[in-house]
């Protein structure tokens, strides 16, 4: 992009409101890190959570045990049980996680 047609880019984003560009537009959007929107929500349920903490460490324990590397594979359930959120769950929109029951209108 030359530096004209660059120059006409940045003149057709701005943003009229603030004057910061196509950027400050960006950065109230939800999904954006450092927006509390951002946060991705908890998927996992306890006994999930469980499972795969165990399975981790004996993935990890067996491999290290043996000198393989594959064990190092064990670290990947432990911190999805750490963070309970499993990225594979993502795209199907599957929980095993209990929703807390909702307050009644006051």
């Amino acid at each position: 992009m030359t530096r004209v047609s660059h120059a006409r880019h940045r003149a057709r984003t701005r943003d009229s409101g603030t004057g910061h560009g196509a950027d400050a537009s960006f950065a109230r959007s939800p999904g954006v890190p450092g927006n509390s929107e951002a946060v991705m929500k908890k998927n996992m349920g306890g006994i999930d959570r469980g499972v795969r903490l165990v399975l981790g460490l004996v993935i990890l324990g067996y491999g290290l045990r043996h000198h393989a590397w594959w064990g190092w594979l064990g670290i990947i359930p432990i911190l999805t049980a750490i963070v309970a959120v499993c990225p594979g769950y993502l795209p199907f929109r599957f929980s095993t996680r209990r929703e807390p029951p909702a307050k009644p209108a006051a």
